[in-house]
């Protein structure tokens, strides 16, 4: 089910997976980040999501502060609304990938498994577990 569609992000539901999808689109600044992770937040909480699959194939650099910000503010609210897995299908721009290795760097120690995978429907079995 689609929930938004941003220029930076697309952000879905599955119903069947409990999960919500986020899919980045090239370069996100920092409010346009921040707001999608924000709806990411809201609509994980409104439909008593279990996970989140974080598409990240085409999308640029995050900055290491809203990678903190992230870390520091979003996955606390959403570990204490059921959050236990993330799924990341990992960029094709090495300067992206850093900034989601950076980022599993900030959940290591949380609640979280974090997981890597190359394709859509990987991910998604593995949520599924």
């Amino acid at each position: 089910m689609l929930i938004e569609d941003k220029p930076h992000c697309t952000i879905e539901y599955d119903p069947a997976l409990k999960c919500v999808i986020q899919t980045w689109k090239g370069f996100a600044g920092s409010a346009n980040f921040r707001a999608s992770i924000l709806k990411t937040i809201e609509v994980f909480e409104q439909h008593e999501a279990k996970s989140i699959i974080s598409n990240t194939q085409n999308s640029k650099v995050v900055s290491p502060a809203d990678g903190n910000w992230v870390a520091e503010h979003a996955n606390p609210l959403l570990i204490s609304h059921g959050l236990r897995k993330i799924a990341f299908i990992v960029p094709e721009n090495v300067f992206a990938r850093r900034s989601v290795d950076h980022f599993r760097g900030e959940v290591i120690g949380q609640a979280l498994a974090t997981q890597y995978f190359a394709d859509l429907a990987t991910a998604r079995a593995w949520v599924s577990e």
